[in-house]
């Protein structure tokens, strides 16, 4: 099935919007933690198993803080754990606050991975004939921060190569990365301005233009878009139904176990390494014929 990045971009988003809105939405502790094994499994297959210790320590260490946090100003439930200067620590707000940071951790993923499938030019696709001028924003938002990190670690590295940060002392090396800051976001503005530009004199968002576009609608496509339209009208019918139901406070329910729970947990399970089914297929696939030859 080839690249994850190479299907179109029309059955990625509506994968990415039903993944993303079940994760967000559904409280329920098995849809959090299959949000969260899919999104990081999706993120490691994009990037083809180089994720980056410090990266995936960020990620452990956020979720540590929101689990962590949540107990500190939330006192509700019925189960104290311990107390700190009388003040109890419960059970259902440690629950929650760990419910709350595996939702937070599996929708950071699943945006990383968006920015890793999700190009630019796909986001002009989707969204440029409907809405061009907020099309044009939002894909200029989506690059404007990666494409700032990295120009700052080039300029960063070349005021280190020219000794300018040479001085231990605190307030210098604060004032030159505030220089440092203040060139990057001029260039930031003059290179929003060129780009307002450069789409104005090419005419676009003008009545009648076309526009060239490689993107082609295959067979590979269609199977991901109806079985991700099948298995989300599957978990959406779970979730309006009240089949997920489930409370923290003010004491913990038991996860729901009825046949149509059963039912959308395989199925939301299933939709969440969709990606990753059609990348194994993919390399099953390679393997098989080359061992053809």
């Amino acid at each position: 099935m080839g690249d994850i990045a190479r299907f179109h971009p029309f059955p990625l988003f509506c994968w990415f919007a039903a993944v993303i809105s079940v994760s967000v939405f559904v409280p329920n502790p098995v849809i959090g933690v299959t949000s969260l094994l899919g999104g990081g499994c999706l993120l490691f297959v994009c990037r083809r198993g180089r994720l980056r210790a410090r990266t995936a320590l960020s990620y452990v260490l956020l979720f540590a803080l929101v689990t962590l946090t949540n107990p500190v100003f939330s006192h509700g439930g019925k189960t104290p754990l311990f107390f700190v200067n009388g003040t109890p620590v419960t059970l259902e707000s440690a629950a929650y606050g760990a419910g709350l940071a595996v939702g937070i951790v599996s929708v950071l993923l699943l945006c990383a991975c968006w920015s890793e499938v999700m190009s630019d030019e796909k986001f002009m696709y989707l969204f440029g004939r409907a809405a061009p001028k907020l099309s044009v924003i939002l894909s200029a938002a989506q690059r404007m921060i990666p494409r700032f990190l990295r120009r700052m670690r080039t300029v960063n590295g070349a005021v280190s190569a020219l000794g300018a940060r040479t001085s231990q002392s605190f307030s210098d090396r604060a004032a030159q990365s505030m220089k440092v800051f203040y060139a990057m976001t001029a260039w930031s503005a003059e290179n929003s301005i060129e780009t307002a530009s450069a789409m104005k004199a090419r005419g676009y968002g003008l009545c009648g233009r076309t526009s060239f576009s490689p993107v082609r609608f295959r067979a590979k496509d269609g199977v991901l878009l109806a079985l991700t339209l099948a298995l989300t009208a599957v978990t959406f019918t779970g979730v309006g139904t009240g089949a997920l139901g489930f409370e923290y406070y003010p004491e913990i329910t038991g996860i729901p176990s009825s046949p149509l729970a059963l039912a959308v947990y395989v199925s939301f399970g299933v939709l969440s390494f969709l990606p990753c089914f059609f990348r194994v297929g993919g390399v099953l696939k390679w393997k098989y014929c080359v061992s053809r030859i």
